[in-house]
Order: C-alpha cells, then structure tokens, then sequence
C-alpha cells in the first residue's frame, strides 16, 4: 500500500510540475527491472565508482551518464539507482529521485539507505505521512542509528507535533546522538511539552527553544553500516552524518531545504 501511494504522489507531482519544471532533459535509458534481471555486476561496479567519484568534483551530467551505464550493464544493480537518487535529489528533481530510489528499495530491501532516502524525498514535497514510513522503514533495519532516528522523529514532529508515546525515543536521540544541534532540538522538544524538566536542558546554549528542525543528508550505498563493502567509498564526515559540522552547513550538498 505504501509503495501505491508513494508512486501515485510522484505521478501526481509530473504532473502538476511539467516536464520542463522537473529538469528531465532526456528519457532514463536503462531497462526496467525484471524478475530474472542478471548482468555483469564488476563492470556496474566500476561504472558506478567512476560516477562516485565525478559526483564528487560536481560534473553531475558525466556522473548521471556512468550511473546509467552501469545499469545497462546490470538494472539490478542498487547501489547505482541509490546513488542515481541521490544526484537528481540534489538537483531538486523530485520525481526521477524518488523513481531511483523505489529502484534501489526494491533490489535491496533489506538496506536502510534507499528508505532513508526516499523519506527525504518525500518530507521535501510535503508527503509526510509516505515520510515518516520510510524513516520507519529505515530506522527499522539500522536500529541503533541515531541520523536514521531522528530523520523519522523530526518528520514525525513535522506531521503531528510531539506525541507522548515518543518521549522515549527523543530521550533516546539526546543519549545516542553526537550532532550537538540534533540533541539541542531534541531537548528542546521535551522541555517545550515538559516543563518540568525545563531547567535541566541546555537548549540553543541560550535557555531557549528554537522549533526549527535540523536538516540532514541522503545516504551512500554502505554509509549507515560499520561493516563497508566495495560499493562505498571513503566516506567525509560531512557525508556520513558523525561529523561535528551542522548539518545546515554549505558543504553539506545533499541537505534538504530547512522545514
């Protein structure tokens, strides 16, 4: 049901938006994924890494160009639609984003990234609800992942506001979470509907609750895990989310635009 949904809402945003709007300057020219979808995974890979690395230096149309190649060579190849996501995500082009990232979710379902991603995604053109599920789903799988936690906490506050049954869970965020304005908006969450504790909590550094929602960024292949594989690359610690740098900051190229 929530795989309808999420398909609906980006062909109702085509819609609306138009072609030109959306930047979609030339059809996706890969194959669709098929049941029995098998091909030659080395050459993907080192397709896929060279688009990495273009990514890196910002040569977007030539890191597009390998990502594509790399899925003509093997469509089943996820760490390529993720990392094909991820690019049209920070070009703002929604709707390809988050048809990459269905990709990636459905040829690696048990990964946490593409569902991480694909809330982002979907908190960035107001579908919260479709958010929060995917952060649900990503959270799921990495459990013990605070950036995962607290995407799915702050889209939920987005959606619903503080609800009792989390206080456990923004409590959580404070204790796991190094990002100190992650924990500061956390504290100041609790202390806003708990007043009691008000004097206790370090918020803003000033005393005072700013209801502004820190921002965060879509994940590589591997980034969420200890155990990287090949399909990761060195990772910055901008990129990786356990850096000490706000997540609003301009080196941070794949943060949403602030709630």
């Amino acid at each position: 049901m929530m795989r309808f949904s999420i398909l609906l809402v980006c062909g109702c945003l085509l819609l609306m938006s138009g072609c030109a709007r959306m930047q979609v300057d030339h059809p996706i020219s890969y194959r669709t994924i098929s049941s029995n979808a098998i091909g030659d995974e080395t050459v993907a890979r080192a397709k896929h890494e060279r688009g990495l690395d273009l990514m890196a230096k910002c040569e977007y149309q030539e890191a597009e160009q390998c990502f594509h190649e790399a899925l003509i060579e093997d469509v089943s190849f996820g760490p390529a639609h993720n990392s094909l996501g991820k690019l049209y995500y920070d070009q703002k082009k929604f709707y390809l984003s988050a048809w990459e990232f269905e990709y990636a979710i459905k040829t690696m379902p048990n990964r946490p990234e593409p569902y991480n991603n694909l809330g982002l995604v979907m908190e960035s053109i107001g579908q919260m609800e479709i958010a929060v599920e995917n952060y649900f789903q990503a959270m799921e799988l990495d459990p013990e992942n605070p950036q995962l936690l607290g995407n799915f906490l702050r889209a939920k506050y987005r959606d619903t506001g503080f609800t009792e049954d989390l206080r456990s869970r923004y409590e959580e965020l404070i204790l796991l979470d190094d990002r100190p304005d992650w924990v500061d908006w956390a504290r100041g969450v609790l202390s806003k509907n708990h007043p009691e504790i008000r004097s206790t909590a370090n918020i803003s550094g000033q005393g005072q609750f700013s209801d502004d929602r820190p921002t965060t960024q879509t994940f590589e292949y591997g980034e969420t895990h200890q155990d990287q594989d090949i399909y990761t690359t060195p990772l910055d610690p901008i990129l990786n989310g356990h850096g000490d740098s706000s997540p609003t900051s301009d080196s941070n190229q794949f943060a949403p635009d602030s709630p």
